[in-house]
């Protein structure tokens, strides 16, 4: 898709944002290995300084979810964006390791521990530490029913990062988030979707404006099936 603004240059004739998303997934049979790809390219624009001049994010995003012993899965993903705002350029990658243990069909426990960095900490408009570090553990949940799909993941765990002109990283802090999906079957090929997600942190997967994050959103949709 794609977003019209105000030109940042001045002049009062709107620019085009395009934003555009690709995504390959492989999931083997029963409980074999899960393969993602995700390629992104879009703007942020969660301010109203970044609405006339929005930070240009292309980002690819990789993971792995494979089994183990018994009920444990190895959990794995890797990030790389390049983040572009005027002249100002900054990359931020990360990496993510951790397990996942099987309670029950529907319910796993999980724990992750989280690195990330960013090339330019002085970006301006936008929180961009030198080095993140996150330690979490998780609940993840996913049934479904005769017309219904329930889903939530729930967290939290601590977090640390410096800034440019910490020679360490500081203390650590608390960090929240949860998730959770309601999908009602209302035909053959209609489904309504409920989505909240929210936050409370320091820092995060996505872009934020301070070095205090706090996020809830809810969304609801229709998805129609064309086949």
């Amino acid at each position: 898709g794609a977003a019209f603004a105000a030109s940042t240059r001045g002049s009062e004739t709107s620019e085009l944002r395009p934003a555009a998303a690709f995504r390959i997934r492989r999931a083997g049979p029963g409980p074999g290995p899960i393969l993602d790809l995700k390629i992104q390219r879009d703007s942020i624009d969660a301010t109203p300084e970044l609405v006339r001049a929005p930070v240009s994010r292309m980002q690819a995003v990789t993971s792995i979810d494979a089994p183990m012993i018994g009920p444990l899965r190895l959990r794995g993903q890797a990030r790389v964006a390049a983040l572009t705002r005027g002249d100002e350029d900054n990359r931020r990658t990360g990496i993510t390791a951790g397990v996942g243990l099987a309670v029950a069909h529907e319910l796993r426990l999980t724990s992750d521990w989280q690195e990330t960095w960013h090339t330019n900490p002085m970006a301006h408009g936008y929180f961009a530490p030198r080095h993140v570090q996150v330690a979490a553990i998780g609940l993840e949940f996913e049934r479904e029913y005769d017309r219904a799909t329930i889903a939530f993941d729930l967290g939290g765990g601590v977090q640390r990062f410096q800034r440019t002109e910490q020679p360490i990283v500081g203390s650590w802090a608390p960090a929240l988030r949860g998730w959770g999906l309601l999908a009602w079957n209302m035909g053959r090929r209609q489904q309504i979707l409920l989505e909240l997600e929210s936050y409370d942190s320091h820092v995060s997967d996505s872009l934020v404006v301070a070095d205090r994050w706090r996020y809830t959103s809810v969304t609801a949709s229709l998805r129609v099936s064309l086949r």
